[in-house]
């Protein structure tokens, strides 16, 4: 069985939609002028009906998900395939054209057959359900995605109508016919659109009621518009809405407390920096919406490895690693801030995940080093009381961890075994520096 969100099902999903888009575009074209089709598109309709007719035989063989749980029983997904698309598929795969030729019917039924043909169509009502499933696997946001099928539909639906009012005769052939279509699009759009400025002009009693059923048509496509793709282009970056919402907070908080300008600087430095980042608001805040065992998941997917570099942790079982790993918690700082000053009490052991920091002591010529992401300092802090023999200063704007003493603490207890061999660490540490 193939897996819905498999590579290979996403590469089936966008040669189908391909297609669909194909037949959307040229069948409708055929049917109004009734051209013989070249060389190539007979190639591709013969391609159309061999890859219509696979999707049948995949779409059998494709599990579904099913609240959460994977269904791959052949059975079960012929069950549901048949109950929704399977219907749809088999109009749009079957090929009529040949078969009703090889009965030597085609002369007969040529315009049942036409309408047979454009029963394929009917595979555009899965256009929205293969862009939505490969937005939300592919995790494009839901508000480009709306707006992208949005434009795909209206861009379709305005070939249709441009074809539609050239078969009503609303443009001379007297001219090329990409020139007829041309100035057909040019009346669809005016119309849809409500600002026609009376070139092309309905004559026919056809031709006005088709013209009254696009204007019609052509309010409420204007009033979607107005009512939503405004919506959308303001979802499309919600963390830059959510910067200028705080932006304004923190504005009014720095001109209410009169802070001087050095400080004021900072503050905006650091929001900017967030904003750049795309950091809209507090991990927490993320992590509050999830189930427990999918916070686990995650904190460990991203920190397990920092933690395993310690080196009193390397004989830490996965249980106790995970627990810490659920303690750390993100911190940012500024270009030129101390994390940490030397002869402090430590309360804190920190991990670099994006930025660079110097160690500096005076006592031995300033700057002994800098490190960068994926290293560790202040971990002495968790075994002892002892100050800080070190400074730490950053270079530029850092992203740590940091995983405070407290919960260390209350973590090890939970681990006998673990707290007794720490405890011993302790004890050897502080004989060798009496030593």
């Amino acid at each position: 069985m193939i897996h819905p969100k498999s590579k290979l099902r996403a590469l089936w999903d966008g040669i189908i939609l391909l297609l669909v888009v194909y037949i959307a575009i040229e069948y409708p074209l055929r049917y109004i002028l009734n051209y013989t089709p070249t060389k190539i598109l007979k190639i591709m309709n013969i391609l159309t009906t061999v890859f219509f007719c696979l999707d049948i035989l995949i779409q059998f063989r494709t599990s579904y998900i099913d609240r959460g749980v994977i269904i791959s029983n052949p059975k079960l997904v012929a069950r549901k395939y048949l109950k929704t698309w399977f219907f749809i598929d088999f109009i749009s795969g079957v090929p009529f054209e040949l078969l009703l030729n090889y009965t030597g019917m085609y002369g007969q039924l040529l315009k049942i057959l036409r309408l047979i043909r454009l029963g394929r169509l009917l595979k555009l009502f899965k256009m929205n359900t293969i862009l939505m499933r490969r937005a939300r696997i592919y995790n494009v946001q839901p508000g480009i995605m709306r707006l992208l099928i949005f434009l795909l539909w209206i861009s379709l639906f305005a070939h249709w109508i441009a074809l539609g009012w050239l078969h009503l005769g609303g443009v001379s052939d007297s001219i090329s016919f990409s020139h007829q279509y041309l100035r057909s699009m040019y009346w669809t759009v005016t119309t849809l659109t409500t600002i026609g400025y009376g070139e092309i002009v309905p004559v026919t009693s056809e031709q006005t009621i088709f013209t009254i059923l696009v204007m019609l048509t052509g309010v409420g496509v204007y009033g979607y518009v107005i009512g939503n793709i405004a919506n959308l282009m303001s979802n499309l970056d919600i963390v830059h809405a959510s910067h200028v919402k705080r932006m304004e907070k923190v504005n009014a908080f720095i001109k209410y407390r009169r802070l001087p300008r050095n400080l004021r600087n900072r503050i905006l430095d650091y929001y900017d920096y967030l904003f750049e980042r795309k950091i809209g608001s507090d991990e927490s805040d993320f992590y509050n919406d999830l189930p427990k065992s999918l916070v686990r998941d995650i904190k460990l997917y991203l920190n397990k490895d920092l933690i395993a570099k310690i080196p009193f942790f390397k004989n830490a079982s996965d249980a106790l690693l995970t627990e810490l790993v659920l303690s750390l918690k993100p911190v940012i700082y500024l270009p030129g801030d101390y994390v940490m000053r030397i002869g402090e009490i430590g309360h804190n052991l920190y991990f670099i995940n994006k930025g660079h920091v110097q160690v500096i002591s005076p006592d031995h010529g300033g700057v002994l080093a800098t490190l960068s992401e994926g290293s560790f300092f202040g971990e002495q802090a968790l075994l002892s009381d002892e100050p800080r023999n070190a400074s730490i200063k950053t270079n530029d704007f850092c992203e740590l961890f940091t995983l405070e003493k407290k919960k260390f603490q209350d973590v090890i207890k939970k681990f006998p075994a673990f707290a007794r061999e720490m405890e011993l660490e302790r004890i050897l540490r502080d004989k060798t520096h009496k030593l």
